[in-house]
């Protein structure tokens, strides 16, 4: 086959895309179409997913910001005491009233230091598991809160994965923070089971329930819920888990099942 020559202000076309007419004159172009809907989508998801975890990032630090500025401000009340039982005016009953307010004040900011440190990476959990962990979460909940926390665990709790432990507790932690901000309950049953290859925990308030909307939006893969609540179902799903969401009447009932490897018995 002769080689096609060029001809001048004719395109630089591959012959084998080229369709020409009698004349050799190029009329038509073949070239391949490729869709990129779903390379598109998937982007678009991880430009979502970016903006999420940067959000995330910047509640979890306001968080510990806030939680910083009330120890400061312990801080302060303890030390105007102090400068006021060392005043000459001050009597003997005064500076011990004003000892018996500092004594309460920092013990409020020692709760509140526990709680941060548990924000930042709950210790007990690394030692003795999701039971011993949840446990002290929930004590301290209640001290801080007066919410009432009815925790039920089962008799000989058994260690499994790191991973699945630090989902479970985080998504405890998430739970109780949205009926202390949310639900304006005062009890949440907590329920932890063990199965053989499976743990499930349940947390249930009696508040005011999440609305329709909410619980779609929860549902919507990338539906506009709590960011919280969003990373939790992501990183729950990464482990195989399943997170849900149910209103019930009164409250919410929160499920997160996790697939498990159990380690070694964790003694009573």
């Amino acid at each position: 086959m002769p080689k096609r020559r060029k001809r001048r202000g004719q395109p630089n076309i591959a012959p084998e895309s080229a369709l020409e007419n009698d004349a050799g004159e190029v009329t038509r172009v073949r070239a391949p179409v490729v869709d990129i809907t779903q390379e598109k989508r998937l982007l678009d998801a991880l430009r979502s997913l970016v903006l999420q975890l940067m959000h995330l990032r910047d509640e979890e630090l306001r968080r510990i910001a806030l939680q910083l500025n009330l120890l400061n401000q312990y801080h302060a009340a303890i030390t105007l005491n102090l400068d006021r039982m060392t005043r000459p005016e001050t009597t003997p009953e005064q500076a011990a009233d004003l000892a018996a307010q500092s004594l309460k004040t920092l013990q409020r900011g020692i709760v509140e230091t526990q709680s941060l440190a548990g924000l930042l990476h709950p210790q007990a959990l690394d030692k003795a598991g999701f039971g011993a962990a949840a446990t002290g979460y929930a004590d301290a909940f209640t001290r801080r809160t007066g919410i009432t926390v009815d925790l039920k665990l089962p008799p000989r709790p058994k260690r499994f994965s790191s991973d699945a432990e630090m989902a479970l507790f985080r998504v405890l932690e998430e739970a109780l923070s949205n009926v202390y901000r949310h639900s304006r309950a005062s009890k949440v049953d907590v329920v932890l089971e063990q199965h053989a290859n499976r743990v499930i925990l349940t947390v249930r308030d009696y508040g005011r329930s999440m609305t329709d909307e909410q619980l779609r939006l929860f549902r919507e893969p990338n539906g506009d819920i709590h960011l919280g609540l969003a990373s939790l179902r992501e990183r729950v799903a990464e482990l195989g888990g399943q997170l849900t969401v149910k209103a019930e009447n009164p409250g919410t009932r929160l499920r997160a099942s996790l697939p498990i490897s159990h380690r070694t018995t964790v003694q009573a």
